[in-house]
C-alpha cells in the first residue's frame, strides 16, 4: 500500500510583508509615497527622537486623507542605521474624535528584533491635537 504524503501550500499576496511585530496593514509603506522630502532630524525636544521619514498610503483631498490613509513614520537613530522606531496614524472614520484616526507607536531595540507597542491612543492624540488643522498630521508633502 502506498501512503499519500500532502505539504501545505504558502502563496504570499502582494509580496511585501510587513516588519516583524507590525500589522498587516503597515506592509509596503516604504513604497508609498515619502512625504518629506529629506529625513527628518532629531529635535532637542521630540516624540520620536530620531531621524525620520514620513509616508503615506492616500494623499490629502481638500486638506483631510481619506478613510482607508495609513501613514507610517519611521525613525533611525543614525543615517542607514535599522528602522527601530514606527509610528502609525490609521484614518478609520471621516468623523468622530481625532478625524476618526487611531495613533499606535511600536519600537524595537535592534534591527533583528521584533517591535512592541510602546504608545497608542491619548498619549499619542494629545501631542497631535496640535495638528488638528492638518487632520493630525505634523509632516506635510514636500
Amino acid at each position: 500500500m502506498k501512503a499519500l504524503i500532502v505539504l501545505p501550500l504558502v502563496v504570499v499576496v502582494g509580496g511585501a510583508t510587513p516588519l516583524p511585530g507590525l500589522p498587516s496593514y503597515t506592509a509596503g509603506y516604504a513604497s508609498w509615497t515619502k512625504l518629506n522630502a529629506k529625513p527628518i532630524p532629531r529635535r532637542a525636544v521630540d516624540a520620536h527622537s530620531s531621524i525620520k521619514n514620513v509616508y503615506a498610503s492616500k494623499l490629502p483631498r481638500a486638506g483631510r486623507y481619506p478613510v482607508g490613509t495609513v501613514i507610517v513614520k519611521e525613525g533611525r537613530q543614525r543615517t542607514g542605521a535599522p528602522v527601530t522606531l514606527i509610528a502609525v496614524m490609521r484614518k478609520l472614520r471621516a468623523t468622530g474624535p481625532h478625524n476618526g484616526c487611531q495613533m499606535i507607536e511600536w519600537t524595537r531595540s535592534s534591527g533583528n528584533a521584533r517591535f512592541s507597542e510602546l504608545a497608542r491612543g491619548r498619549v499619542c492624540t494629545s501631542c497631535h491635537f496640535q495638528a488638528r488643522k492638518t487632520d493630525y498630521v505634523f509632516t506635510k508633502r514636500r
